[in-house]
């Protein structure tokens, strides 16, 4: 930031770097957006790669019953992160005159 405002680089520069933030899968601000720390790293590319060890898993577990004519159970899936759904706000959150705004009664 200090190299925008000296002078020696441009804003644009400075626009076209923030904005990927919001795609790329190492960023810190991206991961704040889809619900915490634990989302750092997580980009397509490891998403697939957890759908392939589920894929692989299966198919396994497919070929051992086929094979032995055995039950085998089927591995939990692989660990992805979590999105959390933003928190609601509550009835008790809202003043008196914020509630009647909201209803059309001011």
């Amino acid at each position: 930031m200090n190299d925008v405002y000296a002078g020696n680089k441009r804003l644009s520069s400075l626009l076209i770097l923030t904005e990927r933030l919001y795609a790329e899968p190492a960023s810190h601000y991206r991961a704040k957006i889809l619900g915490g720390p634990h989302f750092i790293g997580w980009g397509p590319d490891t998403y697939k790669s957890a759908e392939i060890v589920d894929a692989v898993n299966f198919a396994a577990v497919a070929i051992v019953q086929a094979l032995t004519q055995k039950r085998v159970d089927v591995p939990p899936p692989a660990w992805r992160p979590q999105h959390q759904a933003p928190p609601t706000p509550s009835i008790a959150e809202f003043d008196a005159a914020s509630l009647a705004q909201a209803l059309g009664q001011s």
